[in-house]
Formats: structure tokens, C-alpha cells, sequence
């Protein structure tokens, strides 16, 4: 029983340890806005956004990061939205 208890341990201190690596890899650290595309720069990677990929940009609220799945603050609002968009929100009072 007492080996039982120590795998559940090392198995919960894994998942924590992965999701605190996971959404610090995906932290945003800055914004660079180019000719035909704007490159979110994360601790660990990339994303590209093409000019033409983008729908619409909205001024949005503190109270209007609906998340369904991902850090709600911690690392900034990094996630799956209500709508099926992502949010890589690091500083709420300058998001779009």
C-alpha cells in the first residue's frame, strides 16, 4: 500500500510539473508586427499569423476571456476560448 501512495505522488508531481512547463512554453514574450504577418514570440517557439488568416481584431474587456481550457492568469490568459478561438493574453489591459 505504502508504494501505491508514492506512485500516485510521482504521478501527480509529474502532471503538475508538465502543465507548469506546458503553459510557460506557450507564455507570450513579445509581438512582432511585419509587412504580411504578425509572429507571437514565446518562451519556447512561435506562432505566425497571416494578415489574411485574421477575421476581425476586437477591443475586449478584463471580463471577456471566456476560457474553456488553459491558465487562467497564471502565465497570462493562454488558452481555448468559449468560441473556438486561442487567447494568448500575457497583460490585460492592453489586449485586442
Amino acid at each position: 500500500m505504502k508504494i501505491f501512495g508514492i506512485v500516485i505522488a510521482i504521478i501527480i508531481a509529474l502532471l503538475v510539473v508538465s502543465t507548469f512547463l506546458y503553459f510557460y512554453s506557450k507564455s507570450l514574450v513579445k509581438l512582432i508586427i511585419d509587412d504580411k504577418f504578425v509572429v507571437l514570440k514565446k518562451n519556447i517557439g512561435f506562432d505566425k499569423i497571416y494578415y489574411e488568416e485574421i477575421n476581425c481584431i476586437t477591443k475586449l474587456e478584463y471580463s471577456e476571456i471566456p476560457m474553456t481550457v488553459g491558465s487562467k492568469g497564471f502565465f497570462g490568459f493562454i488558452g481555448t476560448t468559449m468560441d473556438n478561438s486561442y487567447s494568448y493574453v500575457k497583460n490585460r489591459n492592453e489586449m485586442i
